[in-house]
């Protein structure tokens, strides 16, 4: 079992806002609809609205913890892994003979945080094939350098013909 490197600590922070963020723009979107629909009472508006802030505070303590605590990546000389999920796991791998480009990627929440995320493109694949976030922008870069050299100085497999 291959040791897997934390994402950054600044990653359960940015999780925060955007649960926050999305929240509060579900909280919007129900004072508008009770606004304009009158079926829709001011009460039941108030009482969804909790409902919606008491899911984001068990996110806040329980999820989101749990989800920076199991985010990883760890690479080495044959493959990129990313590890993540607080209640459904997974595991992703790209070969690194299979990696064609890579990409450092940052939304506007991102960059208020600091974090990027890097973006792993394989031979075959219609999009991308891994993507690891809430990487410290320095450590994304140090990342993408990485993988490139490796891909560079991979020894290509035996070309000869009969």
């Amino acid at each position: 079992m291959p040791d897997f490197d934390k994402v950054s600590p600044k990653y359960p922070n940015y999780l925060r806002s955007l649960a926050w963020l999305n929240t509060l723009g579900i909280i919007i979107a129900l004072g508008v609809v009770s606004h304009f629909a009158s079926q829709l009472s001011l009460t039941m508006a108030a009482a969804t609205g909790g409902f919606v802030v008491l899911i984001t505070l068990v996110l806040h303590f329980w999820w989101l913890p749990r989800r920076y605590e199991l985010t990883g990546y760890c690479v080495d000389e044959n493959q990129l892994q990313l590890r993540k999920g607080a209640l459904w796991r997974t595991r992703q791998a790209a070969a690194m003979n299979r990696i064609q480009h890579s990409e450092v990627s940052q939304g506007p929440i991102e960059r208020a945080f600091g974090l990027s995320r890097l973006i792993v493109y394989t031979a075959g694949g219609a999009g991308a094939d891994i993507s690891i976030p809430g990487l410290a922008d320095s450590k994304a870069e140090q990342l993408k350098a990485l993988v490139l050299h490796q891909i560079m100085t991979e020894q290509p497999a035996d070309q000869s013909h009969d």
